[in-house]
């Protein structure tokens, strides 16, 4: 004789209907972009209430909702539904904290590429077996009421912990104040009439893109006339932060305080900034707030794009919003959903405009619209001094916004993009290589086009490939050849050494050797700090490579080094 169901009593099922429809939006759109913000609030160019009061009411919206229909549905219809939404939010909760594998909340990288596959698979098995479990439990028990109070139990304890969670991160935050000096769009594609110096540096630029375009097109680079191609280039860090400070500067970091610590003591001691300036150039800057500086009042005098503001203005605010949910669901959602709609903080730039002294944007990193603005302005010379020009652009490392003819595209983080975007930051440079020509200014430039680290693979484990950054240089004087090649072990020390001897800098430092004056078969020994993700206990991996760096036997493993976050 089978056992009489005992189904939920209309307390219970009231209850549950209202925790359970609540779960899911409020994880995502109340403590989930809430929490994200405040977790990462320097990143952003805006405040918690530019956005959190309208993705709360559209929270609250999709609960009323949810609410209303489970409280219509009966039988079946009703325990299917109330199922999946307590799984969805379970699983949810889950995700976010226990199998996102090393993934930070702004999903700025992928998982290593052979990891990929497998990682992907055992997350969705976790997602289907657990759904099917708590659906067939929840039409084949008998007695509804305990199931209903586990579900219950379950569904508080989520909605407590993440209360506490957020109102900790709340307590803890310390938003900063959105007003401050920045690097602007003003004199971006200026020249000058006597000397030139031009950085053109494509973040993430790895051999790899490079190998990859070659495969598709073998002659793509052969415009580049007078350059040379380093095939055995690496970076000294393994992201932006803090690579292009230390190529700006040449001051390593070590991690004992905090980033804004380090820019202060990084430019202000910068002998290459001092040599630059005494040597009669206009320094022009174009980088990424957060990761090479944080309030552009940090290069003092030295830096001639930078402008006060004194407030900004959201343009859409139910799209930044909506952009803060898609972060939210990065994430919460499976890792086999995340590139569809991953995004990083720099996908909100377009959302803020600002009131600057000299009316110029701030510079934010977004590839179509920087060639946009080459291709309706071009080149403008100046005669009153020498150039230092520093434009990074996202080139290989998403959101990519523009395809391989420099056209704008959907901002998405598509592997497949990276080629294309990477085409279309050369389509900008080959144009500006012409215009160089054209008005008789190529021949004595210095122009070198590098990435500021190699491909990131997996941040969360111990190197396990070699990592070599692409590199080609134009020295002063050197037109009219074709695209050479060397294998000369070089790196990042190499950068500032390299502008000082082609463009003829007087100085009395002492800067090393340029990349043009390093051997092909020397044997020197090159550092790399590899910046390891391992929560509140990041590391600092340190290898030394002697040999050709593509080959990852040359490469040795000789310090790791806890340092905390990386990011404080």
């Amino acid at each position: 004789m089978s056992k009489e169901i005992i189904e939920l009593s209309s307390g219970q099922r009231f209850w549950l209907s209202l925790l359970a429809a609540a779960a899911f939006p409020f994880t995502v759109a109340v403590f989930g972009t809430g929490e994200i913000y405040l977790n990462n609030s320097d990143e952003f160019l805006f405040v918690l209430s530019d956005f959190w009061l309208v993705s709360v009411a559209l929270g609250l919206a999709v609960f009323a909702a949810l609410a209303v229909i489970l409280w219509r549905l009966h039988g079946r219809s009703f325990y299917v539904l109330l199922s999946l939404l307590i799984w969805l939010s379970l699983m949810t909760y889950v995700q976010g904290n226990f199998l996102n594998f090393g993934l930070i909340s702004l999903g700025a990288d992928e998982l290593a590429e052979g990891a990929r596959l497998g990682l992907v698979v055992i997350d969705l098995l976790i997602w289907l077996v657990s759904g099917a479990c708590i659906v067939c439990l929840s039409l084949l028990a008998k007695d509804k009421q305990t199931l209903g109070l586990l579900a219950t139990v379950v569904l508080v304890m989520i909605f407590a912990v993440q209360t506490v969670n957020f109102s900790i991160a709340f307590l803890n935050s310390d938003e900063p104040e959105k007003s401050e000096k920045v690097l602007t769009t003003e004199n971006i594609f200026e020249v000058s009439e006597k000397k030139n110096v031009i950085v053109f540096l494509l973040d993430r630029f790895d051999i790899h893109y490079y190998r990859q375009t070659l495969k598709q097109d073998p002659d793509f680079f052969e415009r580049l006339d007078g350059f040379t191609f380093y095939d055995n280039n690496i970076s000294l860090y393994s992201r932006t932060y803090p690579s292009v400070t230390y190529m700006l500067t040449g001051v390593e970091n070590s991690f004992e305080g905090t980033r804004e610590e380090y820019f202060e003591d990084a430019y202000a001691d910068s002998v290459f900034f001092g040599d630059l300036k005494a040597n009669d150039y206009k320094i022009n800057l174009y980088t990424s707030a957060y990761y090479a500086y944080d309030d552009a009042a940090v290069f003092g005098d030295m830096v001639d794009n930078i402008s006060h503001y004194d407030d900004y203005v959201i343009d859409g605010r139910l799209a930044l919003t909506g952009k803060m949910l898609a972060l939210s669901l990065y994430r919460y959602l499976p890792l086999g959903v995340k590139d569809v709609i991953r995004v990083s903080s720099a996908d909100f730039d377009k959302y803020v405009s600002f009131n600057t002294e000299n009316n110029f944007e701030k510079y934010t990193m977004n590839d179509a619209e920087t060639y946009r603005l080459f291709r309706e302005n071009g080149l403008s010379v100046q005669n009153e001094k020498n150039t230092f020009t520093f434009l990074h652009l996202n080139g290989c490392h998403s959101p990519y916004t523009m395809d391989e003819n420099g056209n704008p595209i959907e901002s998405n983080n598509y592997a497949s993009a990276a080629v294309p975007a990477l085409k279309g930051c050369f389509g900008l440079i080959y144009d500006y290589i012409e215009e160089l020509k054209s008005l008789g200014l190529y021949d004595d430039a210095t122009i070198i086009i590098t990435g500021d680290h190699a491909r990131s693979m997996d941040d969360t484990v111990d190197v396990e490939g070699a990592r070599v950054t692409a590199l080609f240089v134009k020295e002063s004087g050197s037109h009219g050849t074709p695209l050479a090649r060397s294998s000369a072990p070089v790196c990042q020390e190499n950068l500032r050494a390299e502008i000082i001897k082609s463009a003829g800098i007087e100085t009395n430092a002492d800067y090393g050797r340029a990349f043009s004056q390093i051997g092909e078969d020397e044997e020197i020994v090159r550092k790399y700090y590899f910046e390891k993700s391992n929560g509140d206990k990041d590391e600092i991996v340190k290898y030394r490579v002697v040999g050709d760096a593509n080959d990852f036997s040359n490469w040795r493993l000789y310090e790791k080094e806890i340092i905390g976050e990386i990011y404080k």
